[in-house]
């Protein structure tokens, strides 16, 4: 049999407003080291990435330009789907796979559609977490021609190698349609147990190859979060339970990545770094045992923040803390079923002030219950608080959450899949799944709390750069981070954005 090519690739969104990914994709890099550990060729495409585009776009820049990434979103000769075409010819895959989250669903669509064009016997999979909760949708769509469920390593290694229908039926959590057009859902996979034993994530294998070596600083420590908000679809792909890497196979990936590319700055992607206290503390312990001089940055929920933690955290090389505060209304967060209360984030805004760890946050407005009032109070509460960085999202009922079910009573969305318009399910959207306002008023809603946002973090960069200096001068003078054209970035971006 002639030996399989496999092309992974994350598609596009960020790009279509100009901006520029600049990070490797986790889930597929994940999937390509154990297709690597198998034997089998494998590269990696992300779409997103451009070393000709800028890193920081705002929020406010991306819901300004939403209307353009619409018009763009079905523009088929777009450069980008050009230039993932000709990717596609010139690597010559025998097999595509497309990582789907909801955001991107029609622009992997667009990408299998390339696929088919250049050749209509490439099979096409489908992974993700979109495909993981709506396989039959996906597997609908004439383009594709496999779903990979759930956790991927092992059953895309499966599949790779047993593609005849017959030995299709054994491979759990597969979705593919046999060879007389009839829809076959396979048994779930069970969960990796000893995810120490997945191989690192195949950074080497990237086709775009980026020169600044923070683009390779991802990490995942766990799998799994134990909290249960309501707009979150994580758990739909990793469940509650929690699945922890050794401290040492962690800090082993850090040290290998830090040799490798000369990469001191880490970003830990966990939907939940500090879950369980004496974790954090032995992967400190292990960070400080082999004196390696990093920086990295983590997310928490204010529940779990602590001052003797922190201490400890930023000892170890954290300088960054995000915390998910979504709304500044009590009911609300009682709604989202939220992990932390009001009070709890308050007394973790001041541990992190107080030890001089940059504090982010991130919030949320359009919650079907949200008024006037409620998108106040979450606007009151941010400057009460007063992060470094205060992220803003639009609600999103990604399908598989429990929001998802409250909007479908609500009757704001039908609970049909294939009625949805996706273009519309990403958090930049101006419009909320909202029926307290007219259209006109959400978007002037929108773009008046995203103004008050903006004002916000520019207003705390330059104060950051005037009094906290010490700490921007770490960052930016730490081992392979150092970047004269990032510091011009920042700078245009604080000081020129409109």
């Amino acid at each position: 049999m002639k030996a399989q090519r496999v092309l992974l690739i994350d598609p596009p969104f960020q790009r279509f407003f100009g901006q520029s990914l600049n990070q490797f994709p986790l889930g597929p890099t994940y999937l390509a080291a154990a297709l690597d550990k198998a034997g089998i060729e494998t590269a990696v495409l992300n779409t997103d990435y451009s070393p000709r585009l800028i890193e920081y776009i705002s929020e406010r820049k991306m819901i300004e330009s939403y209307d353009d990434y619409l018009k763009i979103l079905k523009t088929k000769n777009h450069p980008i789907w050009k230039e993932i075409e000709s990717v596609i010819e010139n690597w010559k895959p025998t097999i595509v796979g497309i990582s789907v989250r909801t955001p991107k669903y029609y622009s992997a669509l667009s990408v299998a559609s390339i696929v088919k064009k250049i050749n209509s016997k490439i099979p096409v999979i489908f992974g993700g977490v979109h495909a993981t909760i709506a396989p039959e949708l996906c597997i609908k769509n004439k383009d594709v021609d496999f779903v990979v469920r759930g956790e991927g390593e092992a059953t895309i290694v499966d599949l790779i190698k047993n593609l005849s229908q017959k030995k299709l039926t054994k491979i759990k959590g597969l979705t593919f349609k046999n060879d007389q057009g009839k829809i076959i859902h396979n048994p779930d996979r069970e969960l990796i147990e000893n995810i120490n034993d997945i191989p690192f994530p195949a950074r080497h294998l990237m086709i775009y190859k980026s020169k600044d070596p923070e683009y390779y600083n991802i990490i995942f420590a766990t799998r799994g979060c134990p909290h249960n908000c309501t707009f979150c679809a994580s758990k739909k792909l990793w469940t509650r339970r929690v699945r922890f890497r050794k401290p040492e196979n962690v800090v082993n990936e850090i040290e290998f990545v830090y040799k490798k590319y000369g990469i001191a700055l880490f970003n830990f992607l966990d939907d939940s770094f500090v879950i369980n206290p004496k974790y954090t503390n032995a992967i400190c312990d292990e960070i400080l045992k082999r004196n390696l001089k990093i920086t990295w940055v983590c997310e928490t929920p204010a529940s779990s923040v602590t001052d003797k933690l922190i201490k400890k955290m930023k000892k170890a090389g954290c300088y960054s803390v995000m915390i998910g505060i979504e709304s500044g209304n009590k009911e609300i967060l009682e709604k989202i079923k939220k992990s932390s209360n009001k009070l709890e984030m308050k007394k973790a805004a001041k541990i992190l002030k107080k030890n001089k760890i940059r504090f982010c946050s991130a919030f949320m407005i359009g919650f079907p219950w949200d008024t006037r009032e409620t998108i106040q109070e979450t606007v009151s509460f941010m400057k009460e608080l007063d992060p470094d960085n205060a992220g803003l999202s639009i609600v999103v009922p990604y399908p598989g959450t429990e929001l998802y079910e409250e909007y479908v009573k609500e009757r704001f969305v039908p609970r049909d899949f294939r009625k949805l318009d996706f273009s519309y399910f990403n958090q930049v959207n101006p419009r909320m799944f909202n029926n307290n306002f007219s259209e006109e008023e959400k978007r002037k809603i929108v773009m008046e709390v995203v103004r008050v946002f903006d004002k916000h973090n520019r207003k705390k960069v330059l104060i950051g750069l005037i009094t906290n200096t010490q700490m921007y001068l770490k960052i930016l003078t730490t081992k392979g981070w150092f970047n004269p054209s990032r510091i011009l970035k920042v700078l245009k971006f604080t000081l020129n954005l409109k």
